[in-house]
C-alpha cells in the first residue's frame, strides 16, 4: 500500500508544485480555486493508489492464470483467437479512445473505435506469433511501411490529411464587412428558422461558409452540408465570448464552448448548403447556430476537391 502511495505521489506532486509556484509568481488564481485544486490533487493520488493496488491484487493474477492456462493447452489457434478478442475488447473499453473518436471530424465514432480495436487485436496476435517463431522485428516494420505506402496510392483525390496537400485561400476584406453587416441586420429581422434572405452575390467563384454552433454539433453541420453538395470542411473548437452566455461556477467564469465549421465551396452550391445548415442547426434548434459566407478571391490546393478550378 505504501509503495503504491509513494508511486502515485511522485506522479502528481511535481504538477502540484508547478501550479503552486505559478500561482505565487506570474499566474495567480483565487484562493478558493487553489484550495479546490489541492483537494482534487489529493483525491487523485488516493484514486491512483487504490487503482494500482486493485490491479496488483486482482487483474494481474487473473491475467497470469489465463496466460499460463492457455499455454498449457498447446492449441495455437485457440491462443491466437483469444489473444485477438482480448486486445479488441480491452481497446473498445479504453476511455481515451472514445475521447479521441469524438475529436475527429467526418468519421463516425463507432468506425474509429472499431478500426483501432481491430488493429490492436491484430497487433497483439502479431506480437505473440513473432515471439513464438522468433521472427525479426525489423522485417515486420519494413513490411508494414511498404504496405502503408502501397495503400496510400489507393486513397481518394480529396484526401488531404497528409503533408504538402493543404489548402490556402485569400478573402476580400471589404466583402467581409458588407456580408457580416447584412447578416447581422437580417438575423434580427428574421426570427423564423431558415428565413434568412441570403441573396448576396459576388464575382468570386468560391465562398467560405462559416458556421458557429454549440459544441458537439459539428457532425450535424458536416452531414447536412455534404448532403447539400459540400465535399468536406474543417472544424475549429472555440469559446463564445457573449456576456449573456457566460456562467459562473464557484467564482469561475465559464464561457460556453463552440464549434467553428469552415467549408470552402463553389458559389453555385453556397445557398443550398447554407439553407440546409440553418434548417438543421439554426438559432431555433439545440445547436443555436449562425451561418454566413465570405467571398474567396483566390485559392490554392483545392484542385483535388473542386474540378476545373482554372477554367472558372
Amino acid at each position: 500500500m505504501l509503495a503504491k502511495l509513494k508511486e502515485s505521489s511522485f506522479s502528481v506532486i511535481p504538477i502540484v508544485i508547478l501550479v503552486v509556484v505559478l500561482n505565487y509568481t506570474i499566474a495567480p488564481i483565487p484562493s478558493w480555486n487553489l484550495i479546490l485544486f489541492l483537494i482534487s490533487a489529493f483525491t487523485i493520488i488516493m484514486g491512483i493508489t487504490l487503482f494500482n493496488l486493485g490491479v496488483d491484487m486482482s487483474l494481474i493474477p487473473i491475467g497470469e492464470q489465463i496466460g499460463s492456462t492457455l499455454v498449457k493447452t498447446r492449441k495455437l489457434p485457440l491462443i491466437v483467437i483469444l489473444t485477438f478478442f482480448i486486445g479488441v475488447f480491452i481497446t473498445i473499453a479504453e476511455p481515451d479512445l472514445i475521447v479521441l473518436a469524438g475529436q475527429i471530424n467526418g468519421v463516425p465514432d463507432a468506425v474509429i473505435i472499431i478500426s483501432v480495436s481491430l488493429g490492436v487485436g491484430l497487433a497483439l496476435v502479431g506480437a505473440f506469433l513473432r515471439i513464438l517463431f522468433q521472427f525479426p522485428l525489423s522485417y515486420i516494420l519494413i513490411s508494414c511501411y511498404i504496405l502503408a505506402f502501397i495503400l496510400s496510392g489507393f486513397t481518394g483525390n480529396d484526401f488531404l490529411s497528409v503533408p504538402f496537400t493543404g489548402i490556402a485561400f485569400t478573402i476580400n476584406i471589404s466583402s467581409i464587412s458588407s456580408v457580416l453587416s447584412k447578416i447581422c441586420i437580417q438575423a434580427e429581422e428574421n426570427l423564423k428558422l431558415g428565413s434568412e434572405d441570403m441573396t448576396y452575390t459576388s464575382k468570386e467563384p468560391y465562398h467560405l461558409i462559416v458556421t458557429i454552433v454549440n459544441s458537439g454539433f459539428f457532425d450535424q453541420v458536416m452531414e447536412t452540408a455534404k448532403k447539400a453538395g459540400a465535399s468536406g470542411g474543417t472544424v475549429v473548437h472555440a469559446r463564445g465570448l457573449g456576456s449573456k452566455e457566460a456562467k459562473k461556477y464557484l467564482g469561475i467564469t465559464i464561457q460556453p464552448e463552440k464549434d467553428l465549421v469552415l467549408i470552402l465551396t463553389p458559389k453555385e452550391k453556397k445557398l443550398a448548403i447554407m439553407e440546409s445548415i440553418m434548417h438543421e442547426v439554426g438559432l431555433n434548434t439545440a445547436g443555436t447556430g449562425i451561418c454566413f459566407s465570405l467571398p474567396v478571391d483566390n485559392a490554392i490546393g483545392v484542385g483535388a476537391i473542386i474540378d476545373n478550378f482554372d477554367e472558372i
